[in-house]
């Protein structure tokens, strides 16, 4: 949506200084589940805009140099007519950490809570009033499918690896050669095997099929893939046993981290409705704003 002069200017920032950039769109009390109602304001002010609202789980919060903020413009009725971004420099003296991130996974995003009450000049402003309703957003969905897919593969490593060379007395032959193990192994593989095609499927579409094919594809893959990788690390810890949750493995860690797959949004619930509706032939969005 950015203009030509904004992408050479920021681009190089990222490219040259290695500069980052956080994208915020979510809000406290707000959520993807139904429509998205955006309680951050842009109000016009002398030399720009006046950006005023709070944003939750703005990952890289500390670190970022440029926050990507969305709202509407004070006094529109529809997001279609109102939404509009901007690009909020950290440094801005209106930016305001205001809940420090402590969640049960993904702790290393650090996702704080960060108030906005910046001027904001025109020259900063991102695209015009509903541009951002024209982007295919589709892939913020598939990124999170290729997410968890990729915990749950790391999981299944682990898990193979250690009932091949695990072996508990008084047996002297490894968890691998165990029934209950093999069917473990098995069903997680699958599993794990579907959600890979899904996953690849859905990025093929997106890159040569229509909408609503790829629409139906990516949802599908997010809900099963976020599934699957939650599964995965259950299962991989069970099998460590009591090792399985300390520290020193990466099993507890993946397992907090697959626990956020089906409430990422979309969520697994928002996926499943709009896959539903596309499937029964009935007018469907993964994402719609108030």
């Amino acid at each position: 949506m950015g203009t030509e002069a904004q992408k050479r200017r920021w681009f190089a920032d990222v490219v040259q200084h290695g500069h980052l950039i956080a994208s915020i769109t979510s809000e406290p009390e707000q959520s993807f589940r139904d429509k998205f109602v955006l309680n951050t304001v842009f109000r016009r002010a002398e030399g720009g805009w006046r950006v005023a609202g709070v944003k939750q789980f703005c990952s890289i919060g500390d670190a970022a140099d440029y926050y990507f903020v969305t709202g509407v413009v004070e006094g529109t009725t529809s997001a279609a007519e109102g939404v509009i971004s901007a690009m909020i420099p950290r440094s801005n003296a209106g930016v305001k950490i205001e809940g420090i991130w402590n969640a049960t996974g993904m702790r290393g995003t650090i996702s704080h809570t960060i108030r906005y009450d910046c001027l904001v000049p025109d020259a900063d402003i991102v695209g015009t009033p509903g541009s951002l309703l024209t982007i295919d957003l589709s892939g913020f969905a598939l990124g999170y499918a290729a997410v968890y897919l990729g915990i749950g593969e790391a999981a299944f490593e682990y898990m193979l690896d250690y009932a091949k060379t695990k072996t508990l007395k008084p047996s002297t032959e490894p968890l691998s050669h165990h029934p209950l193990v093999q069917r473990t192994v098995a069903e997680v593989g699958t599993r794990l095997r579907a959600a890979r095609l899904l996953v690849h499927e859905a990025a093929r579409l997106r890159m040569h099929g229509d909408k609503a094919a790829t629409m139906l594809a990516v949802n599908q893959a997010k809900a099963f893939a976020a599934e699957v990788g939650l599964d995965a690390t259950t299962r991989a810890l069970q099998m460590a046993g009591g090792r399985g949750i300390l520290k020193e493995l990466p099993l507890e860690r993946w397992h907090r981290d697959a626990l956020a797959g089906p409430v990422m949004p979309p969520s697994n619930d928002r996926c499943l409705e709009t896959a539903g509706k596309l499937l029964c032939g009935l007018r469907a969005a993964t994402l719609e704003f108030q």
